[in-house]
């Protein structure tokens, strides 16, 4: 049996995007934090990904991230990494418009007392 997949179109306009459960148009959810290292509290340049969008976060002091035009409801799966380090990975349901998520702390390969790349 074979079953192919179409993707779902609720004919949203604006920069709304299509809710999946009840397939009302909403506005788009976006989502921001900061990465640090568990170990020293410093900021890491590092890749973001929720629900197969990815984005980075600034290469600035802060570690700061964003991705934006996600689709409100969860769970979602949010993961974070960067070479040399564990990586991370927590469910999120988002609401639409802004979602804050809490410091996400990378923790070196081997623990605090390894060197980081």
């Amino acid at each position: 049996m074979e079953i192919s997949l179409a993707p779902l179109n609720c004919g949203c306009t604006n920069g709304k995007v299509c809710e999946l459960t009840t397939r009302a148009c909403v506005d788009p959810a976006r989502i921001s934090g900061i990465i640090t290292d568990a170990c020293t509290g410093g900021p890491l340049i590092a890749k973001i990904t929720v629900s197969g969008i990815s984005g980075c976060t600034d290469s600035g002091p802060k570690g700061i991230w964003e991705i934006g035009g996600l689709i409100p409801g969860g769970p979602q799966t949010l993961a974070a990494g960067r070479g040399g380090y564990q990586p991370f990975s927590t469910q999120v349901t988002l609401v639409s418009g802004f979602n804050a998520l809490e410091q996400i702390k990378l923790t070196p390969i081997g623990g605090c007392g390894a060197v980081p790349p």
